[in-house]
Formats: C-alpha cells, structure tokens, sequence
C-alpha cells in the first residue's frame, strides 16, 4: 500500500505544471512581447506599476498608490504591497469553458479595442468630444485605455456585441455600426497613442499561442 501511495503521488506531481496553456516556447524563460506606456500624471501609478503581455499570459501589477506616495514617498512609514495579477489566454476573458456557451447563449471570442466607441448621428460621424463623453473616458485626463468585449453574441446570436444597422437605425443615431456596444475595461491610464498597439500586441500574442499550444 505505500509503495503504491507512493507512486501514486510520484504521478501526480510530474503533471504539475504542465498544462499546454501555460506552456512556453522556452521552458526556462517567459518572453515579454509589450509592456503597456503609462502616462505620468496619473496619481494611481507609481515605479511598481506594470502590466506585460507576455507569450502566454497578460500580466499587471497595481500597488494601491495615492498622490501622496507619487509626490512624497519619503514621508511614508512602509512600503505598499504588490498586486499582481497574471491571466493566461485560456483563461479570464478567453475563457470558453462556460455553461453558457456551452448551450450556446453567447458565442465567439472576445474583442479588445484601443479608443472610445464612435457614434454617429444623421447618417454622420460625432465628434471625438462626444464619443469621449458618452464613454466618460478622457485620454487628456485620464489616458487612454484598452477595454474588450467577452463574446461576439449573445442570447444564441440574436443579440450582437458590436452595434449593427439595426441597433442604430440604419446609421441615422446611435453607435456606429461595428463599434462595441459594452465593454469591460482591462487596463487604463496609458499614454495616449499607445492603447491601439498595446491591443494588437495582445491579438498577435495570443494568435501566436493559440498556434503553438493547438488551443483556440
């Protein structure tokens, strides 16, 4: 009984870690193939903010920084704790072991975008301005940002995530067609400019994964 226990656990623990999700080209190293631009004035950032995407994951840190550890972190008394949140591509937003979509509720995978979505009214394009107060989301204020939505569909594809002529009257008011109709944010405060790159960086990231380990 123990020599089987013992095999038993000796089994075990070669299958630790080797899931092909979060697998590597190089067993011994992770590669960082973008590192997110965080504009300066933002009070919520400091020297240990961060967020990667690497090969097989994005990940961020977010220590609880204030004003007062930006501007005089000699005065503090001790150091903030890290907040570290790794995600791999087959999990968080990319995660499609889910009972909705096993039945078919909500379809596809989901869609990561760089700027606020555009509006249209009278058949034209709104201003920048507008777009940037419908979505509360100011790149002069508070940096750009990269949001996504979780699914292409939902409700069995009835209910489209990007908006459509139908959504907006032909194009006559509302969002404009193929723009997101809802997101979730993923990262904020980025230098403006760069969100767009960071996007595709996470695409081709993951594309590439998904090539490497099989998975989709």
């Amino acid at each position: 009984i123990v020599c089987f226990f013992t095999l038993f656990l000796f089994k075990m623990s070669a299958q630790y870690g080797t899931d092909p999700g979060i697998s590597t080209a190089n067993a011994n190293q992770i590669q960082i193939m973008a590192k997110a631009q965080f504009q300066s004035s933002c009070c919520a950032l400091g020297p240990r903010s961060y967020f990667y995407v690497l090969e097989n994951s994005i990940e961020t840190n977010k220590p609880l920084y204030t004003c007062a550890h930006t501007w005089c972190p000699s005065l503090m008394c001790c150091n903030l704790p890290d907040m570290i949140s790794k995600v791999y591509f087959d999990r968080g937003p990319w995660d499609t072991f889910c009972c909705l979509r096993a039945v078919g509720c909500i379809k596809g995978n989901p869609m990561f975008f760089g700027h606020n979505p555009k509006h249209v009214f009278c058949c034209m394009d709104c201003c920048q301005c507008y777009d940037d107060c419908v979505a509360g989301q100011f790149a002069w204020c508070c940096g750009d940002r990269v949001h996504y939505t979780p699914y292409e569909s939902a409700c069995c594809g009835c209910c489209p995530a990007r908006a459509t002529s139908c959504s907006n009257c032909f194009g006559l008011w509302g969002v404009k067609t193929g723009e997101p109709l809802f997101t979730l944010n993923l990262i904020t405060g980025l230098i403006p400019g760069s969100s767009e790159q960071l996007v595709l960086a996470i695409d081709n990231a993951r594309a590439s994964w998904a090539a490497r380990t099989g998975k989709n």
